[in-house]
């Protein structure tokens, strides 16, 4: 076991999970899950949010934004209760950090959300199993829909 799985594993015996991230991958840029309200310092930068899609656990977004000159962030801010429907509906945002990134090119890149924090919030409210889970976002809605 890596030394940063076994932190994960250490963290999540600890207390619980608040924020989670995608494993590095050459598909995109790896952002952060978080709850509303359980992390602060997301960044407030202008983005342009341009689709998105869900595929097993990953949420898969193109965003686009002007730099070019410094590493930027962006995290998925999920609510702290889901809203009763069926499916159920969990609200959640994007915010970015652009960490005063001077440049000015137009950039577009795709960027990875793991949504397993959303499925473990899920299965300790509704029971372990599949479930459902409407993402509203932005100006998108997506269905999450998951295994045990």
């Amino acid at each position: 076991m890596t030394a940063a799985r076994l932190a994960l594993v250490v963290a999540l015996a600890a207390g619980g999970c608040t924020a989670t991230s995608v494993p590095p991958s050459q598909d995109g840029n790896v952002g952060r899950v978080v709850v509303e309200g359980h992390d602060s310092g997301h960044g407030n930068d202008e983005f342009v949010f341009n689709e998105a899609v869900i595929a097993n656990d990953t949420l898969r977004a193109s965003m686009s934004y002007g730099g070019g000159c410094a590493s930027h962030a962006f995290t998925l801010v999920i609510a702290a209760s889901f809203m009763e429907s069926w499916p159920v509906r969990l609200r959640a945002f994007f915010r970015h950090e652009a960490n005063e990134d001077p440049c000015e090119a137009w950039l577009t890149e795709t960027w990875l959300f793991d949504l397993a924090l959303v499925r473990e919030r899920y299965q300790t409210l509704y029971g372990s199993g599949t479930g459902e889970v409407l993402l509203q976002l932005e100006d998108a809605e997506l269905l999450y829909e998951f295994d045990s």
